[in-house]
């Protein structure tokens, strides 16, 4: 299986990576500087804007749930791209409030969420796909440097946008727009890197010779016998517990 991993050409920097740019605009730039003011300010409660930001990081624990589920159902690609969807239906959401408290804790939630799927899911890409140490140290790096580029240009698209006087529900859909792009890249560009990575986690489940069988540890046992037994199709993913949930 290393020829078929070395076969996708890894490089230091890989389009899908964009998914972290969506994380550190998403949530380090747009909900900091977004949020806490927009709640307070409809609200006039700083303490209830402290408890939406307290929701959406309680939702954001759920990332080993969702990895582990991704694991289960070989749904890595579909979950860190609906991870960022789910970021941009949460600033729209925002957007549409028009004024209205009712909804903010559930955006919060599904905000966090989001976030979890990505960070949850993204870093397999890099650790589970069988690279060489040397890939794979360069590609961490790009892929953690990525986050605060996309925090720094989020923040100065964020200033740009009040500076020009546009009103908060102009800058939740700006907000919304860039993490629906992000989405859209990471779907149409993350495909080779799903196959380099299932690969290596799906090796012994996918035909390969006697030995990888014979030297398979525990835990790929444990991958093998899960992945023979649920579905691996997109639609009997959407249609299963998991699908729902997402």
């Amino acid at each position: 299986m290393q020829a078929d991993a070395s076969s996708s050409s890894p490089r230091s920097f890989e389009w899908w990576m964009i998914s972290n740019l969506a994380v550190g605009a998403g949530f380090s730039a747009f909900v900091a500087l977004l949020i806490p003011p927009y709640v307070t300010e409809v609200t006039g409660s700083a303490a209830e804007a402290g408890v939406i930001m307290a929701v959406m990081s309680l939702a954001a624990v759920l990332g080993p749930v969702l990895g582990g589920l991704a694991d289960r159902y070989r749904a890595h690609r579909l979950t860190m791209s609906v991870g960022i969807f789910a970021m941009a239906f949460a600033f729209a959401a925002f957007a549409l409030a028009a004024d209205s408290s009712t909804f903010f804790p559930i955006d919060a939630v599904i905000m966090g969420v989001g976030v979890a799927a990505v960070s949850a899911v993204a870093p397999a890409y890099i650790v589970g796909a069988g690279l060489d140490k040397k890939m794979e140290a360069s590609q961490l790096t790009t892929f953690n440097l990525v986050a605060p580029v996309g925090q720094v240009l989020g923040g100065a698209l964020l200033g740009a946008a009040a500076a020009a006087g546009m009103s908060y529900s102009d800058r939740f859909w700006i907000s919304a727009g860039v993490l629906l792009v992000a989405g859209l890249l990471t779907w149409f560009t993350s495909g080779k890197a799903t196959k380099r990575l299932h690969a290596q986690l799906y090796a012994s489940t996918e035909g390969g010779d006697g030995d990888a069988l014979d030297s398979a540890s525990p835990a790929a046992a444990a991958n093998e016998s899960t992945a023979a037994a649920k579905p691996k199709g997109l639609s009997s993913v959407l249609l299963s517990t998991f699908g729902v949930y997402l």
